[in-house]
This record gives structure tokens, sequence and C-alpha cells, in this order.
């Protein structure tokens, strides 16, 4: 495991993409129990939290020019 130096993922990238995930779940869950709008909410943050992991993921990934 100590010797994947390609692969390695800052723990801050893996929070944001957990938070991503959690988001993602409880818009899913408010837009299926109301539709009081704030679920859009949720699913912007779901976006942001998302993307900001994936990025994080890609950065620490070798690039080949």
């Amino acid at each position: 495991m100590h010797g994947e130096s390609d692969r390695k993922v800052s723990r801050q990238a893996v929070g944001n993409a957990l938070a991503g995930v959690v988001f993602l779940i409880v818009a899913i869950v408010d837009f299926t129990r109301d539709s009081s709008g704030i679920g859009v909410v949720f699913l912007v943050f779901a976006a942001v939290f998302l993307g900001l992991g994936l990025s994080g993921r890609k950065t620490a990934a070798p690039e080949n020019e």
C-alpha cells in the first residue's frame, strides 16, 4: 500500500467527495418527501463538493504531457 505513490489522494479530497455524496443523498430524500425547494440547495452543495473532491483527485495524479 505504501508503494502506490501515483494513486495518493489527499484526505481533504476524499472528505469533499464523501460530503458531496451525503449532500446528494439528502437532496434525493428531500425531493421525494416534499417539494419545498430546499432540495435544490442540497443539490448545489453536492455538485460543489463532488467537484472539489474530483478535482483533488486529478491534481494528485501525475500528468502525462
